[in-house]
């Protein structure tokens, strides 16, 4: 009889192929266990094996491994997720970061499952998570009261500008020890804030250019 498979390399869809190749043939007593192994380029218990999988199984095809059961539910990590978008609790991490450490913390006590930290990297980004560097936005700043000033002063000073008056436009630059703004875990494509404290001692200095192109300038010690 010739030779029917002996390929050179096989992938894991030639495997597949041959065991189903084979597989009508195990049952027909007229092919021995040698001539089937020297045919199909296996060994004589390979045969063997493989008989005695399709009289336990009805089958050779191959299965697929359900792989390791994840350790969070779906529940689980739904909570995990909103507790991520909150950001982390200021009085513990006052520089507002998530880092792979400090989730791996939360998710340790909150679910008693303890990942490596690399790992919880990895199940961020399938998470929708992304390292990034975020805007960072003074504590000290309220939104409304901006949008109050620019609708209420905005117009008066166009109007002493029209009529003749000098109009300064200044601005603050201070020499402290600033936070730095370092990178964190964040959903992806939404640059996140973290939020400083920009008040404390300081050397300040002030200049302004007014509407006639004068410059002026001062500085401070706060």
């Amino acid at each position: 009889m010739a030779q029917i498979w002996q390929p050179s390399c096989l992938t894991r869809q030639q495997l597949e192929e041959r065991r189903l190749a084979i597989q009508p043939l195990l049952l027909d007593a007229s092919h021995t266990t040698a001539t089937l192994a020297e045919d199909f380029g296996v060994k004589p218990i390979t045969i063997r094996v493989w008989r005695q999988r399709l009289r336990a199984r009805g089958s050779l095809e191959a299965t697929i491994a359900p792989g390791r059961p994840t350790r969070l539910n779906d529940t689980q990590v739904a909570e995990l997720l909103d507790t991520l978008q909150l950001g982390p609790d200021l009085q513990w991490f006052p520089d507002g970061r998530w880092t792979a450490v400090r989730v791996r913390e939360v998710i340790g006590q909150q679910y008693g499952v303890w990942y490596d930290h690399h790992w919880v990297g990895k199940l961020l980004h399938r998470w929708g998570f992304s390292w990034q560097k975020p805007e960072k936005r003074a504590q000290e700043q309220d939104p409304e009261r901006i949008e109050a000033w620019l609708e209420a002063e905005l117009p008066v000073l166009e109007q002493k500008f029209d009529a003749g008056e000098t109009i300064v436009w200044a601005d603050e630059v201070g020499f402290s020890m600033k936070p730095t703004v370092a990178k964190t875990w964040a959903t992806r494509g939404e640059t996140p804030l973290i939020f400083a404290k920009t008040s404390w001692t300081k050397l300040s200095t002030i200049g302004g250019i007014t509407s006639s192109g004068q410059f002026v300038c001062d500085y401070r010690v706060f």
